[in-house]
């Protein structure tokens, strides 16, 4: 019997499969600095798995301008949360 608790959160440090997620709506948390690196911390959803894998299997379709602004906003967090 697994007595795991369900996970709360996914991290990514990819920014275009973060940029994805955040394009179909998963509500973004937090960026994250571990060594210098930025990981985007999303609320977890049974969605991200259909998403991840629509992603990765060319089938995920987004908005070219939606899917831009988001990816330029999550690189200027990114970059705000590394800077030291």
């Amino acid at each position: 019997m697994n007595n795991l608790p369900a996970p709360t959160e996914y991290k990514s440090r990819d920014i275009y499969l973060s940029t994805a997620l955040k394009a179909c709506n998963i509500p973004l948390i937090r960026v994250e600095n571990h060594q210098g690196k930025g990981f985007f911390v999303f609320k977890h959803s049974p969605k991200i798995e259909d998403i991840i894998a629509d992603y990765h299997n060319g089938k995920l379709k987004l908005d070219v301008k939606m899917a831009f602004s988001v990816w330029k906003d999550l690189k200027s967090l990114a970059f705000s949360a590394t800077e030291n």
